[in-house]
This record gives structure tokens, sequence and C-alpha cells, in this order.
């Protein structure tokens, strides 16, 4: 079984691991607008810039990859879906098949698009603790009125924590049920509901074990503030990556 990486904090000492994490998350909505509005010239472009990023962070692309195959099979049916429902001219020599030429371009497009945005959001959590995150959001949100920032914040790090617990716990379901020749089953609706109910099930109880763990400790919205220091070199970062992200979008080549 790959190494699981997608949505894991892994402790670092790169220059990713070490941007001030406000900078992070506005260079995070950026590449990600910039994602989904690219065209193919600059998908290109961003696909070899996550690489060299996942390489940057010293985590294994191979993995990465292998770890991407959930996501992989939602692109492939909104492929297919977009081949057969967008209108315009059949491929040459397949036209019993029903699939357009505007459509798998379009749909290939949007498959290539959601996959980035996928890595680069990977990326954001594995690089950065979720402590930061909770306080770069409260950071962001305590000018705003009638807003609990504390909250919020506290709500977005629960999120984020919970993220990879089911991620785990959907691997652990699958290799039982391998080990149990369920995926030998022709039915794909009785694979889904063998794979769903028990995930879900294992979720609220988690989730219940947490609430009473938290409630046991007396836990507080308002802990001791985590400070957060920018430096020259996270604003020469992120002063890099908004002229890519404007040039990129402004050319959408």
């Amino acid at each position: 079984m790959a190494e699981i990486v997608l949505f894991h904090y892994r402790e670092g000492n790169s220059i990713i691991h070490r941007m001030d994490v406000r900078f992070k998350l506005i260079s995070l909505i950026l590449i990600t607008s910039v994602c989904l509005n690219a065209g193919i010239y600059s998908l290109i472009f961003l696909t070899l810039f996550i690489a060299l990023l996942l390489i940057v962070c010293r985590l294994p692309v191979n993995a990465a990859v292998s770890n991407l195959k959930v996501f992989l099979i939602l692109a492939s049916f909104v492929l297919i879906a977009r081949g057969f429902t967008t209108p315009g001219p059949l491929i040459p020599g397949m036209e019993w098949l029903g699939v357009t030429q505007e459509g798998l371009i379009e749909g290939s497009l949007f498959a290539w698009r959601f996959l980035l945005v996928i890595l680069i959001g990977s990326l954001f959590i594995v690089t950065t603790p979720v402590s930061r995150v909770k306080a770069a959001v409260e950071w962001f949100l305590k000018p705003v009125p009638f807003i609990p920032s504390e909250r919020v914040g506290f709500m977005v790090s629960l999120t984020l924590r919970f993220i990879p617990v089911i991620l785990d716990q959907e691997e652990e379901i699958s290799q039982a049920q391998k080990a149990r020749c369920i995926e030998k089953r022709k039915n794909p609706f009785y694979r889904l509901s063998a794979l769903s109910l028990p995930l879900i099930r294992k979720t609220f109880e988690r989730a219940e074990e947490v609430a009473l763990a938290m409630e046991a400790r007396c836990y507080s919205e308002r802990p001791a503030p985590l400070k957060l220091k920018a430096t020259i070199r996270d604003w020469i970062m992120f002063a890099v990556i908004v002229i890519v992200s404007f040039v990129l979008l402004y050319s959408r080549a």
C-alpha cells in the first residue's frame, strides 16, 4: 500500500514549511483561482510548479499521485458526463460512442484543474500545523464585527483534523473488505454501501469521542493565542506568487 500523504501534516524544515501561514493561506486562494481559470499552457506550468513544491517539501510524488485515486474516479465521471452532454462534432471514427470533441477537451481540462486544486490544498495541509491555521483564521476574522473569530477558527481546525481521520478510516475499512473479498462482488451498489455505512458510523463515533474528551478537559474557545510573525523571506515569496498568479490569470493561455 502506498504511503498516505494527502491531508496529513508532516513535519519538515523546507521553505514551504517555514512560510508564514497567513501568506500561505492567501497564496492558496490565489493559486486555486488561477487553477480554476487556467488554459492548457498555464495548467502545464502549474503542474510543474506543484510538482516542484512537492519535491521541495520532500514529499513522495508517486505516493501523492497514488492517493489521488478517489479523486481520479470523480474526475473520470465528470469527464464522461462532459463528453456526452457538451454539444459539438463527434470524435471522428468513433461516432457510435456519442462523445463530442469539445466535451472531451472541456472534461479533460476540468479534471486537470480539479486534481491540481486537490493537490495544492493537500500541500497546504501537509506543510501547515492545524494550530497555525486556526491562528491565521482568527487573525483574519478578528477585525470583522459580529463574527466570533475564535469559534470559526476552531471549526476550521476541527474540520482539518477530521479529514485525515476519515481518510484513514476509509483505508482501514477498504483493507478489511479486501481481506473478505467484498471488492469481487459484481454489484457496485453493494460495494458502495458496504464501504459508506461503516465509514459514516465510525466517523460519528469518533466525533462523539472527541466531544466527550473536550468536555472532560473543560475546553475553552479562548486558549493562549499563538503569535504569528512574518519575515522578509515570507514577503519575497508572497510577492513572487502574487506576480505569477496575476500573470497567469491575465494571460489565461
